[in-house]
């Protein structure tokens, strides 16, 4: 008799769909789709020894019990114990938090918003912000870059994706010099409707009319993301949009309006940022959501659509789901 326990790795976690499940394996950025027997199966882990498991699943199902064991180590999500060790493997801390006020921003650089950037950069050092995404709307963008990278060279930014439309006569070179040995700069979308190519592996051209994000910016598998999912909107939660008017937002998304960049001071922006108009998104996660709370993306996902309240006061959206259908033909 095999008195040994099955448990999976704390970082490897299932989570339940609808028609599959998948484990979420938050060490090595991954996911691993199971069907919902298998996710049911792993319930059984902690009362349950591999002997009685088989036992449990009866004679006729002693193969399904086999393959379900052997693929859940073969895989290096789950691993065998001694009987009495199961405690000494605690699960893991699901509490999430973060010292910044907000983490992440959308930024976009007009001639309206260019002359203040002194100060937007100050707000985004005195927030904490560490992941910007900047669009330039504007004539030299070239020059702009440059200067928005200089003035973000002491700010605490880990990482910057700019969106940038590409003029008849702007060389390409000049953006691959700019930003290949920028190790902040994560990405450059430069939108044209001629066919480019360049050595950079940081840039993505797109036509302005068909520029749509890449599906892995959509699909985030991460210990901080996991934990952030399951009691925020991981879209809309800690991110703060600033539009080529100057308008403050929560994101482009959302319909309420804070005031003018160019008319508070950063103090003001604080107070905007913490109340709780401001947050209204925040906490609505994707376990609220209708469409969402039975889709095993559910805790990977950054969907940009705005939640709406219906009046049985559940959460559902205006449009269908196209990121998971992306997913799914891809994979």
């Amino acid at each position: 008799m095999n008195e040994q326990h099955i448990i999976l790795y704390a970082n490897c976690i299932p989570v339940k769909g609808q028609s599959k499940s998948a484990i979420y394996d938050l060490q090595r950025n991954k996911i691993i789709d199971i069907p919902n027997d298998l996710y049911d199966f792993t319930h059984f882990f902690d009362t349950h020894n591999v002997s009685e498991l088989y036992e449990l699943g009866g004679a006729e199902n002693y193969e399904t019990v086999h393959e379900y064991i052997q693929f859940l180590i073969e895989e290096e999500v789950a691993f065998l114990v001694d009987k009495g060790q199961q405690k000494l493997f605690p699960t893991l801390d699901m509490i999430w938090d973060y010292p910044s006020q907000i983490t992440n921003m959308i930024l976009e650089i007009s001639d309206l918003t260019f002359p203040v950037l002194n100060k937007i950069v100050e707000g985004i050092i005195s927030l904490g912000c560490e992941h910007l995404y900047i669009r330039i709307r504007m004539e030299d963008p070239i020059e702009v870059l440059r200067t928005i990278l200089h003035l973000l060279e002491t700010a605490p930014v880990y990482s910057i994706v700019f969106e940038v439309e590409l003029g008849v006569h702007q060389k390409i070179k000049n953006y691959e010099t700019l930003i290949d040995n920028n190790n902040r700069v994560d990405t450059l979308f430069l939108l044209t409707n001629e066919i480019k190519k360049t050595n950079s592996k940081k840039i993505i051209f797109s036509t302005p009319k068909d520029f749509i994000t890449r599906k892995e910016r959509f699909f985030r598998v991460n210990i901080s993301l996991f934990t952030e999912a399951q009691g925020h909107n991981v879209y809309f939660n800690r991110k703060l949009y600033i539009d080529q008017e100057g308008t403050i937002k929560n994101a482009p998304e959302t319909k309420e309006t804070f005031g003018k960049i160019t008319d508070v001071s950063n103090d003001e922006l604080y107070d905007i940022i913490k109340s709780p108009s401001f947050q209204k998104y925040w906490e609505i996660n994707k376990d609220l959501i209708t469409e969402c709370k039975t889709c095993e993306y559910r805790y990977m996902c950054i969907d940009n659509r705005l939640p709406v309240l219906r009046e049985n006061r559940t959460y559902s959206f205006e449009t269908e789901c196209k990121i998971k259908a992306v997913h799914t033909i891809e994979d």
